[in-house]
């Protein structure tokens, strides 16, 4: 059974600069070539994207942001824990977000394996230690702590 493949090739160039750019959070994206171009036969795009070190500093600085402007309560440690929970969702590079203050009061979410998560809580419920639970796949507190550390100060980093 012969086949026969016709390619009816048409050069394209694109200068520098040319074609379609976005920047979609932080990485830039350049359509030097549709469908429109190409008779629909190919595209051709480049992406230029940021380092992966540069994501935590990125989700800091959007938390730092939504803080400041008032749209996320620190104090709130339920609605916190939701918000640093989804933000695991969608960046799945990003392994841990915690926030602490100088009131000693601490909310980290950490990703796990397997596709879980856990909190911890260091608050006036937990005294001087801080508490870990599991998350469940809504983001919520599963019942008891499975961990815990004693005397922990948050503002206070091991040597």
């Amino acid at each position: 059974m012969n086949q026969t493949i016709s390619v009816n090739a048409k050069a394209i160039l694109v200068q520098p600069g040319k074609g379609s750019t976005y920047l979609v959070l932080g990485d830039l994206y350049t359509f030097l070539a549709v469908g429109e171009d190409t008779g629909g036969t190919y595209s051709l795009y480049e992406i230029v994207m940021q380092p992966p070190l540069k994501m935590p500093q990125r989700v800091n600085q959007i938390n730092h942001d939504i803080i400041q402007i008032g749209f996320l309560d620190v104090n709130n440690f339920s609605a916190s824990r939701q918000y640093f929970w989804r933000l695991l969702q969608r960046f799945e590079t990003i392994s841990y977000i915690g926030f602490g203050n100088e009131q000693e009061k601490f909310i980290g979410v950490e990703r796990l394996e397997g596709g879980r998560f856990s909190v911890e809580v260091k608050d006036k419920s937990t005294g001087v230690n801080k508490l870990v639970y599991l998350l469940d796949k809504q983001g919520n507190l599963i019942d008891k702590p499975i961990g815990a550390s004693k005397n922990y100060l948050p503002t206070r980093r091991p040597c």
